[in-house]
């Protein structure tokens, strides 16, 4: 029976992970978790899209943003690029900051170079470096991810 001992260690191997929440539940990822109400959910995820959240509500409240789009499209790459300067850290308090930052820094800079500027030829290629420089960005972000050791 082959493949019952292979559905069963699949089935073994997803039971580590607790729903919302893409890490195992181990003594090897306590500092990627956050607890609420006991129950673990993926730190880095619950702080980005909190910043997120945020990000949104600031595009929303503030008219600003048009005004300044140049200023505050810059503001958001620092932001997202936060988490890459404190990627080996591993205090539980700059990881959060660090997170949320990138949540933030996403919507701020792709709302703030996609959405903001004036539709012109310039400002079109404009845009499309923006989106060029997220996506080496967030690649970037992938491989660098991969290449990082699993201990469970």
């Amino acid at each position: 029976m082959i493949g019952q001992q292979t559905l069963d260690s699949v089935m073994k191997e997803l039971s580590k992970f607790r729903r919302f929440s893409h890490h195992p539940d181990c003594k090897y990822h306590h500092n990627h978790l956050v607890r609420i109400n006991g129950h673990p959910i993926c730190l880095g995820c619950f702080c980005i899209y909190s910043g997120m959240l945020f990000g949104i509500l600031l595009l929303l409240v503030f008219d600003w943003w048009a005004k300044h789009w140049l200023l505050f499209s810059f503001f958001g790459l620092c932001s997202f690029s936060l988490p890459f300067i404190l990627v080996s850290t591993q205090i539980r308090s700059i990881k959060m900051l660090g997170r949320f930052s990138l949540g933030v820094g996403i919507i701020v800079y792709l709302g703030t170079t996609l959405y903001y500027p004036p539709l012109t030829p310039e400002l079109l290629l404009f845009r499309l470096g923006a989106v060029i420089v997220f996506s080496i960005a967030y690649n970037g972000a992938l491989i660098y991810k991969k290449g990082r050791n699993n201990p469970c």
